[in-house]
């Protein structure tokens, strides 16, 4: 049977994970669960290994962060790490679960809540709380640091776990949290709670859980706070102090081109598909009232424009006829769509043990859009097979050049690779290297 991918389910071109890309995609799945970041739902175990595979593109997906969150994803791999090596395999404690169900109600205020769960432990406490009279001074609440609780007018004693599966689960909850001091207490010390305590604990962990729900759509929030910042900017600096005239159509491909890049891989462009340009239109006409009109153009292609609403008629005529003529438009939709070819790049970093052909073939081919353009670009629409070899040479050169400088060096050609091994073998000089990475020719 086909293997399929193991995040759009498709059975095309699958690749086999190894251990290393396994291992990268199991923590960044991980490390997305606990933020709630996109695909955090997705799972992958090793047993599914068997009829699971990746595509390049849905591997970069997942496992591609915002750099600012490299040091806590570093720091989440060792406590990962370091946390999966505990034993978590017995069976699940059936006398405990029903009674941290109903104490998953608690609300903020610890003292008046375990007063009100006294009555719901107390007959539990007679079965499973052991006496620490003896050990008070060893054995405390994982908690509260306490041997004894009191609950109301009742004296709470510890209760041991007699199996793996509640510490395991508080082992869940403390990661969810980050809570480091429970974690070190798991490792360090002999496992016992109070029932309440550990009832507020899991209380706490499903608050997080209610209010990390809307996580998503704040951010998805966020970032068309930030777009719709970014066009106002230039609608202020375009539209009303250069009275220019645009279609409302090349503001709504501006303002999707800067979803997709303050996005920053954490969405595509099927998330933000059923935004519509009357959306945006509400917005701008909210935020600019009546210092610019959008309106349907008296012209054949009968598209809605804007402009400033005081400008000059005789200006604004010249300039929609400018807007008519010219193919500004087209331009920056050929640009997005290169840059979107870019960005959606499949790359294939360097592995740790590199070789002379890693270095040879490079992270990533050139798009073959973008190759395409640039030969039209310095070829010309006169095809010759002179110099064929020499030109595929230059044009290659320009388009490394343009996607290192597109992905801010996160991902190398083999030009910027090459190029810069080459001239410190030859010049033994981190000048010149310094000197070539300036200007973006290489790493």
């Amino acid at each position: 049977m086909a293997k399929k991918c193991f995040l759009c389910d498709s059975d095309g071109d699958v690749i086999d994970f190894n251990d290393e890309t396994f291992k990268n995609c199991v923590l960044k799945l991980a490390f997305r669960k606990k933020k709630n970041f996109k695909y955090s739902v997705v799972e992958l175990t090793g047993a599914s290994l068997e009829f699971l595979g990746y595509h390049s593109m849905c591997y970069k997906k997942v496992t591609v962060l915002n750099k600012k969150y490299n040091d806590e994803f570093d720091h989440f791999c060792a406590e990962y790490t370091e946390n999966t090596n505990a034993s978590t395999t017995e069976k699940e404690s059936e006398q405990l679960s029903p009674i941290v169900d109903s104490g998953a109600t608690v609300a903020d205020d610890e003292k008046s809540n375990v007063e009100d769960l006294s009555s719901i432990f107390g007959d539990f406490d007679k079965e499973q709380s052991t006496s620490t009279a003896s050990t008070s001074s060893k054995i405390i609440c994982l908690f509260c640091d306490r041997s004894q609780k009191r609950c109301g007018k009742k004296l709470i004693n510890l209760t041991f776990p007699s199996s793996d599966k509640v510490p395991q689960q508080i082992k869940d909850m403390a990661k969810n949290f980050g809570d480091l001091e429970i974690l070190s207490k798991l490792q360090h010390q002999t496992i016992a709670y109070h029932l309440p305590c550990y009832a507020v604990y899991q209380s706490k962990e499903k608050r997080s859980m209610e209010e990390s729900t809307d996580s998503s759509y704040s951010k998805y929030r966020q970032l068309h706070q930030l777009a719709f910042q970014s066009i106002s900017n230039f609608i202020e600096t375009e539209i009303i102090e250069n009275n220019k005239v645009m279609y409302l159509a090349q503001l709504f491909l501006r303002y999707q081109a800067l979803l997709l890049e303050f996005g920053n891989y954490e969405i595509d462009f099927d998330d933000i598909q059923d935004y519509r340009s009357e959306t945006l239109q509400k917005k701008l006409i909210r935020k600019f009232g009546d210092r610019i009109t959008i309106e349907a153009s008296t012209a054949i292609r009968n598209k809605k424009i804007v402009y400033k609403t005081d400008m000059d008629v005789s200006v604004m005529a010249n300039n929609f006829k400018l807007l008519e003529t010219k193919n500004d438009y087209e331009f920056e939709n050929v640009a997005y769509y290169l840059r979107s070819c870019i960005k959606n790049i499949d790359a294939h970093p360097l592995p740790r043990n590199v070789t002379a052909d890693d270095i040879i073939r490079g992270e990533c081919d050139i798009p073959e859009q973008l190759f395409d353009f640039m030969r039209n670009v310095i070829q010309g629409p006169n095809i010759s097979d002179e110099n064929s070899d020499k030109l595929k040479v230059k044009i290659t050169s320009i388009c490394s050049d343009i996607i290192y400088a597109v992905t801010r060096g996160t991902c190398k050609p083999a030009k910027s690779l090459t190029l810069g091994l080459a001239m410190k073998s030859l010049t033994n000089s981190r000048q010149v290297i310094t000197i070539l990475n300036r200007y973006g020719h290489t790493i």
